[in-house]
């Protein structure tokens, strides 16, 4: 998307670190149209400070790396007034559009993390500028070759098709249920979730 908008001669704005005060800064001082998001980072529409700022001028958001809750959708909906053209999901691509790979699995029948070999992003020291920590726990040795860990969790069908089901670098379970598309259907200010130890388990 980035590359799209700057051959049509947009200039294009990022955030080292997402920073909700930050986001809304940039679009009001700079009349930002268009906003690519994660959907763990569409909480800011909580942040009481969203009110205090001008997003008038944003017109297109989109959201990927991890399904778009209905709430979530619907409260950066109510936050805008409607103001923006659309909201959408990148959902798949054309099968026909490219040269096809090879997929091996490690044997899982469920969906598993997506790890990708390519010349650009290779090791450690190719991996998150001036995060060591994340960049080491990106990569994973398999078959003595570094791979990266994209955090993208797929599912491969029997026709050898990848269908993206989730994010699991933000997930949040309990008991084997997803927690983070509840986070947003409540009408309080905000919400946690604090781990309990249970003593008999």
């Amino acid at each position: 998307m980035g590359i799209n908008m700057a051959n049509h001669g947009g200039t294009i704005y990022f955030l080292e670190q997402f920073d909700a005060g930050d986001w809304l800064a940039l679009v009001q001082t700079f009349k930002i149209v268009q906003s690519v998001i994660t959907p763990s980072n569409l909480v800011l529409f909580k942040d009481p400070r969203v009110k205090q700022f001008d997003l008038s001028s944003l017109k297109i958001m989109s959201s990927g790396a991890a399904p778009l809750s209905a709430a979530t959708q619907k409260r950066a909906i109510e936050i805008l007034n409607g103001s923006f053209a659309r909201m959408a999901t990148v959902v798949g691509l054309d099968p026909e559009t490219h040269k096809p790979l090879e997929v091996n699995t490690m044997g899982s029948a469920g969906p598993g993390e997506l790890a990708v070999r390519i010349p650009s992003v290779y090791s450690e020291q190719t991996g998150y500028y001036n995060r060591p920590v994340e960049s080491k726990a990106a990569f994973i040795t398999i078959g003595c070759k570094s791979w990266f860990r994209t955090g993208d969790l797929l599912r491969l069908d029997a026709d050898g098709c990848l269908t993206v089901v989730d994010w699991c670098k933000e997930i949040l379970r309990v008991n084997g249920n997803q927690l983070s598309e509840i986070l947003m259907i409540h009408d309080i200010l905000d919400v946690a979730i604090v781990p309990v130890p249970v003593f008999d388990e």
